[in-house]
């Protein structure tokens, strides 16, 4: 999958969890300050973005991003080529 499929989808399921527009969310967006997303939120995000990728999770990747842009990045070094 492409880089740019991956961002789109993650974009995508970020706005779908946050209610927000896709066009309102960029890679710079924080997901707590700016999207009000909450850890369970941001989890439920991870969960649906590795299903739509294929990409399986490890317990200790659920922590540690702040910004859409570092969830992108996660996944395109995650996803199958």
């Amino acid at each position: 999958m492409g880089n740019n499929n991956i961002e789109q989808t993650v974009i995508s399921v970020i706005s779908n969890e946050a209610k927000r527009p896709p066009d309102t969310i960029t890679r710079d967006s924080h997901l707590g300050n700016d999207l009000g997303m909450t850890s369970i939120l941001a989890a439920a995000v991870f969960f649906k973005v590795s299903d739509q990728l294929g990409v399986t999770l490890e317990p200790e990747s659920l922590t540690g991003f702040n910004t859409v842009g570092e969830v992108i990045d996660y996944f395109e070094k995650k996803a199958p080529q």
